[in-house]
């Protein structure tokens, strides 16, 4: 599954923040800090979750689409035959008609 530019950028964005959070190479972070980089976090991953490049992916890839179309491929058969069954009869009575 192919993933654009724009949400890889927004995971590591995401990722980003969260370390952030866990390095504490001066002080620790206030309450406050902590709190701006998750909102953050969750922020930049929401983008790329519902991103409607990914959204499409999520609910509809391809081994889907084919499945769905191997289930109502023998139903259609059937609905076709029986159309073509009762098309040729009208059409040649069309045809006796037009000759008379």
């Amino acid at each position: 599954m192919p993933v654009g530019m724009d949400v890889k950028g927004e995971v590591l964005q995401g990722i980003e923040e969260l370390e952030k959070m866990h390095t504490t190479e001066t002080s620790p972070l206030s309450a406050l800090e902590l709190f701006t980089r998750s909102r953050h976090a969750l922020a930049y991953s929401s983008k790329a979750f519902f991103n409607p490049g990914m959204v499409g992916q999520l609910y509809f890839p391809a081994e889907h689409k084919y499945a769905i179309y191997m289930l109502f491929a023998p139903a259609s058969m059937g609905l076709i035959v029986s159309l073509v069954r009762e098309v040729k009869p009208f059409l040649s009575r069309k045809r006796e008609k037009k000759v008379e």
